[in-house]
């Protein structure tokens, strides 16, 4: 408590004491006034001019409430409840208060107050925001005052709550105790430092607005800010208002969150239910927070630019707004003071921004925006007063031979034959790591050695290169691109141990080994065995115009991949928890190096999700230029697949030599978002894995196919009629002597199985349908393999599929477990029966194992069977994914559950 407000607060109080109920006062300004009295009064008098009566201090008479305000960010502070005692003549002997906690309080503070609204009710003060430890005080005879320490802890208060802390005297020693002073509600409000709940933090906003579009207007307003955390404060959004009657509502849907970061940056974040952006397009509302000085007043001021959007709405606000604050900074208490250590003040004298110990050296950070130079004084190592130079456009100094606390660190600012007041540094000097390697990436053109910040020093790395000789390289700090640190360096022989130094006025300091252990390698080696997949993201190193061609030269994503591989500054647009190249444009590129292990011609597939009608695409390989390709239009940015073997779109073949290939991948027409491509000899796509064993149950069948005869494809095993292939897409392929069929997708199988109508109906209401399947790929969103189609002309949905979960089956018939996975062989069996008997049998097995069973079949549903046949893999839109299949069979009845596990 601020103690001029503690002994004001208890001389009140010691006036209210004797005139609550009692006469003393009144016989004493009588007695001032030289009235005499009956000899009656003047016994009175006697009795109760030394009359001593203590009460709890309050800032009110009614509900004995005392509020302190806390600062937010801290950790805990000390509060405190206060009595006093009154009378003419000081106490002789001690007084022990004990006070207990006593809810009745709240309770008559907020029916009082609120009668039933209870949204308005004030709160106890959790537990876990304060402590007691005693709750005791003792006013010392012959002193008016004592205090009990209240230890709060305010982080994570709401602004929007009233917190009370209900306590009552519950016993004392010695002399009387004021009955309407025998309580307190000990109030608890927060701050920071930009506003408080003590007082209305109230800002005058000036500014422009911007409806859905419309011209920007002029506005004036104020607005007030409330305290949220230690460095957030909440306001409402642009010019919304608040309704008196439904105020939290309004709160939560208009209100929007300032963050200031450690310079001043202003971070906005939503509330609750609105939706806020930053925009950085206009320099003069840079989302800044800082201190300015208009020559007569300082201002604590924020300079915004951001849009936002209420819930349900589809209309956007955009809000330029300058915030100003009036800011006294003599009056204000040290706590408050301190936040603003640093931050930038444009026409105020330079100040020191921070002062780090980096090594064997201290390097101290200006922040001057007024072109001033300035001068530092300082007690070296030596116990010598020393002043040093710092130039105007230099915004840093290095210290070689201090090792102070900054408590002696002063500045003045120069112009001219001017000087600024000297100012103290009262801050505080940070241990501040200094440039390290953190990461090293092999790619495959190079290997790329990333580095922190290096604060504006020259940096040195020495290796042990391919030829096992020790290369040592200085990287200067004038190694720049568009005025940041490039603060990576590539290295195109580079084989282990790497140290490195960082050079400080010429001496080497902070050196540090990098362990060969924490490479992480993205280089790609193609071989004709595999399907050999390279993520979009891990193109070549080297930067714009070497590894790769991007519009705008900041991430647009962003996701800060390439960052996390060490090439900082990249601009290549990479977004995406899994992450792909978005906002793509025509002519942009990325190059990729790759050592290919066997030379010969590799089918090159591509997984993309596609926006735009004339999204196409361009290879360079090798030098040697590739007409473009079309992509088909998906209307969707997350709707990923590929696409070789999987669409109607020609797909192109790739001669590989054996060594070193450079591919670089164009963007011709943009407008779609990429993950990744792969390579594989078309001849070798198929699964080198052998197809599942037919069990003896197959015997049984009347129809089953192998797909073993590549000069028939849908030639019948044993029995059956001969399947007929449909579309271009249908093929024998052959495999490590593993013969299976591939269908691609737009191509299908029909099966004339010659079976009658069963069940009473007009359709097959009774078969039983197994395929021996393999898929490459299952979970890419929107994919879906088709299985079976009960409409011998595909003219509308299919009936079976394989959707993109891996589930089997349609609709609301999907089986919810053992889905389908990628590179095995599986077997899936269909079952199916209904009758004018009353049985209704649909079943769906998986390898064996029943996975979905339903009993709600009627007569000729849609998975009842025409007799002129059905088609396998078949589906009318598109939803029939390429696989392979290695055996179909077929038998016109329900195969029995205890026959089921044999396939």
């Amino acid at each position: 408590m601020n103690f001029d407000k503690f002994m004001n607060l208890i001389k009140q109080q010691i006036i209210m004491n004797q005139t609550v109920k009692y006469k003393t006062a009144f016989f004493f300004v009588l007695a001032m006034l030289g009235i005499t009295c009956s000899c009656n009064d003047d016994d009175i008098y006697k009795q109760e001019q030394y009359k001593n009566v203590f009460m709890v201090v309050s800032d009110d008479d009614i509900y004995n409430v005392f509020s302190e305000v806390f600062p937010l960010g801290v950790a805990e502070s000390d509060g405190y409840v206060s009595a006093s005692v009154g009378g003419t003549n000081s106490t002789g002997k001690d007084i022990k208060i004990d006070f207990v906690r006593d809810e009745t309080l709240l309770g008559d503070y907020n029916i009082g107050n609120f009668d039933v609204d209870a949204s308005r009710y004030a709160r106890a003060l959790p537990e876990a925001n304060y402590k007691i430890d005693d709750y005791s005080l003792t006013i010392p005879a012959g002193q008016r005052g004592g205090r009990m320490k209240i230890r709060v802890k305010p982080n994570g208060l709401s602004p929007d709550s009233t917190y009370l802390i209900p306590l009552r005297i519950q016993s004392f020693t010695n002399y009387e105790v004021n009955p309407e002073k025998s309580s307190v509600l000990y109030r608890v409000r927060i701050k920071n430092c930009y506003a408080s709940q003590d007082v209305s933090t109230s800002y005058a906003m000036r500014g422009y607005v911007s409806e859905n579009g419309a011209p920007f207007v002029n506005v004036q307003v104020s607005k007030t800010l409330t305290p949220v955390s230690g460095n957030r404060v909440r306001m409402i959004a642009g010019l919304e208002s608040v309704e008196a009657n439904n105020m939290l509502a309004s709160i939560n849907d208009k209100a929007i969150v300032l963050e200031i970061t450690d310079f001043g940056e202003v971070n906005l974040i939503p509330h609750k239910n609105i939706t806020v952006e930053k925009l950085s397009t206009d320099d003069n509302f840079p989302n800044v927070f800082t201190i300015e000085d208009d020559g007569y007043r300082t201002y604590k001021t924020f300079l915004l630019y951001y849009r936002y959007m209420l819930s349900g709405s589809s209309t956007w606000t955009e809000v330029k707004e300058e915030l100003r604050y009036e800011y006294r900074e003599k009056e204000q208490p040290e706590d408050e003071t301190a936040c603003f250590t640093g931050v930038a003040r444009p026409n105020m004298p330079a100040v020191i921004k921070s002062v780090n110990s980096i090594g064997d050296v201290t390097l101290v950070i200006w922040e001057r925006k007024n072109g001033k130079a300035c001068e530092l004084t300082y007690v070296n190592s030596s116990g010598q007063t020393v002043t040093v130079n710092a130039p105007v456009g230099e915004n840093a100094t290095i210290l070689i031979d201090y090792n102070g606390d900054a408590s002696d660190m002063s500045f003045v600012t120069v112009a001219g034959d001017l000087r600024s007041l000297p100012r103290r540094f009262n801050g505080t000097i940070e241990q501040k790591p200094a440039t390290t390697v953190t990461q090293i990436t092999h790619f495959g053109n190079g290997t790329l050695v990333g580095l922190s910040d290096r604060n504006g020093f020259d940096f040195r790395i020495e290796y042990l290169n391919t030829s096992d000789q020790r290369v040592s390289i200085v990287i200067p700090v004038s190694n720049k691109e568009t005025g940041n640190d490039i603060r990576g360096q590539i290295l195109t022989d580079f084989k282990s141990d790497l140290k490195y130094w960082m050079i400080v006025s010429g001496v080497e300091i902070n050196e540090g080994t990098y362990q060969d252990g924490n490479i992480k390698d993205v280089r790609y080696t193609v071989k004709a065995g595999e399907i050999n997949e390279i993520k979009i993201v891990d193109f070549d190193c080297g930067g714009e115009g070497v590894s790769y061609h991007d519009d705008n030269k900041s991430n647009d994503g962003p996701n800060n991949y390439r960052e996390t591989l060490g090439e900082f500054n990249c601009g290549v647009d990479i977004e995406g928890s899994t992450p792909n190249i978005g906002y793509t444009y025509n002519g942009e590129w990325v190059m990729f190096t790759l050592n290919v292990q066997d030379a010969g011609n590799y089918a090159f597939d591509l997984l993309v999700s596609v926006n735009d009608p004339n999204a196409s695409y361009s290879l360079e390989v090798n030098g040697e230029e590739f007409p473009s390709y079309s992509l088909e239009n998906n209307g969707d940015w997350q709707s990923y697949r590929w696409y070789n073997g999987t669409n109607n779109i020609e797909m192109p073949v790739l001669n590989l030599k054996q060594g070193i290939n450079t591919i670089k991948f164009k963007m011709v027409g943009g407008g779609f978002n990429i993950r990744s491509f792969r390579l594989a000899v078309p001849e070798l796509m198929p699964p080198a894995v052998a197809p599942l064993a037919l069990p003896s149950i197959t015997q049984t069948a009347q129809g089953l196919w192998q797909f073993n005869d590549a000069t028939s494809v849908g030639k019948a095993t044993v029995v059956g009629q001969d399947l007929i292939p449909v579309g271009q897409k249908v093929e024998i392929k052959s495999k490590s002597g593993y013969k299976y069929a591939y269908v691609g997708r737009g191509s299908y199988l029909r099966c004339n199985h010659g079976f009658a109508a069963s069940g009473g109906g007009s359709r097959v209401n009774e078969y039983t349908l197994m395929i021996d399947f393999f898929l490459l790929q299952v979970t890419e969103p929107k994919l879906y393999y088709s299985l079976l189609q009960t409409k011998t002309d595909n003219s509308d949905d299919g009936d079976l599929f394989i959707n993109p979960s891996g589930a089997f089956g349609v609709g609301s018939y999907y089986s919810a477990n053992n889905v389908a996975t990628a590179n095995e062989w599986q077997r899936y069996v269909f079952v199916l029966k209904v009758n004018n008997s009353g049985e209704k049998i649909f079943r769906q097995y998986r390898n064996g194992v029943l996975i979905k069973e339903d009993n709600s079949q009627t007569l000729d549903s849609r998975f009842a069977l025409e007799p002129a046949g059905m088609l396998i893999f078949a589906d009318e839109d598109g939803e029939d994914n390429g696989l392979f299949v290695s055996s179909v069979a077929v038998w016109n009845r329900a195969l029995d559950p205890s026959e089921i596990p044999g396939l």
